[in-house]
């Protein structure tokens, strides 16, 4: 029987807002992009959004109006895999009680054609590939065993906000919780 080739990938769920999730979690239910390697003289500075006297838990993972903030512990785990097209950039959090800690802001610059449009839900196919306005994410056999895994590890479909995750990564990253 051959698998599923969704059933392989997860999509990350970062906490957003005020009170975010205080969980890493990979869900089933189915943003600053640099065109080449950069590095920086010094971290990123994020800071939250919480007013001071909020009781605010300090959580792994974040969702940032560009991209995700991720907590070193989930940092090290995703340097394992010395991902393609992925970079993690330093950055210092500071929390609304005003401590600082070391975090990094996934950077994917990996978008690959996968969506599969005979299978999937969306409002528009755009000429260059592009989904528009999906309303699940549908992935392509075909389209995606032609790359090879290492280069499909994260990766988004044009037009849409998502990281697809394969479960070698997410199953990692489920272990930390």
């Amino acid at each position: 029987m051959i698998s599923d080739i969704n059933e392989e990938y997860y999509v990350l769920v970062c906490g957003s807002g005020k009170v975010p999730s205080p969980y890493v979690s990979c869900s089933k239910s189915h943003y600053l992009i640099f065109q080449e390697p950069m590095s920086l003289k010094m971290p990123i500075r994020i800071e939250s959004a919480a007013e001071a006297q909020e009781k605010v838990p300090l959580i792994e993972a974040m969702a940032a109006p560009s991209d995700p903030v991720l907590s070193g512990r989930i940092t090290q785990v995703l340097n394992y895999f010395d991902l393609y097209k992925v970079q993690l950039l330093p950055a210092i959090y500071t929390h609304n009680d005003d401590s600082e800690h070391s975090y990094s802001v996934l950077v994917v610059d990996n978008d690959i054609d996968a969506y599969d449009f005979d299978n999937g839900l969306y409002i528009d196919r755009l000429d260059d590939g592009e989904v528009g306005n999906p309303r699940n994410c549908r992935l392509d056999p075909e389209k995606l065993s032609k790359i090879p895994l290492e280069k499909r590890y994260i990766f988004k479909i044009r037009g849409m906000m998502d990281y697809l995750v394969h479960k070698t990564i997410a199953e990692s990253l489920v272990a930390l919780n």
